[in-house]
């Protein structure tokens, strides 16, 4: 009699057990069939025309610039830098300050892509940190090995 009644308990157990399993599987199915980004770091080394060797790192999200970080002689500026997609040109803002980028600036053209300018944003107007700036190119590859 009480095999009679342990039966259906382990069927039911067993029957919740093959749920739960399929369940995940369809749970791992569908986070897979998301697209990747892939992300890739590219550094760029200028030189500019007020003297100033600027280097910047650019993170893309497949070929997109999304973000850099800015070094002006070697001294950091601002945080990390975000793009600002509202902009028409290649445009990332890192607080007050902001950098201009030509275009196109994918990953595929990063190291051919110039500078335009790096300028601090202040109430009594802009502070031009670095302007026309151009790549620098052995520079850039060795940042790049």
């Amino acid at each position: 009699m009480k095999f009679v009644k342990f039966l259906p308990v382990t069927f039911a157990v067993a029957v919740l057990a093959a749920c739960s399993t399929s369940t995940s599987a369809q749970q791992e199915t569908v986070q897979t069939s998301q697209p990747q980004v892939t992300m890739t770091e590219k550094f760029v080394a200028f030189q500019c025309a007020n003297k100033n060797a600027v280097v910047v790192k650019y993170k893309f999200a497949d070929q997109k610039a999304v973000e850099a970080t800015v070094t002006i002689n070697k001294k950091a500026v601002g945080e990390t830098f975000v793009r600002d997609d509202k902009a028409e040109d290649p445009t990332f803002v890192s607080g007050k300050y902001v950098l201009n980028a030509d275009t196109p600036l994918a990953l595929d053209t990063a190291t051919k892509t110039d500078l335009v300018n790096i300028f601090h944003s202040e109430t009594e107007g802009d502070v031009i940190l670095a302007k026309n700036c151009k790549i620098a190119p052995k520079t850039t590859a060795k940042l790049n090995k």
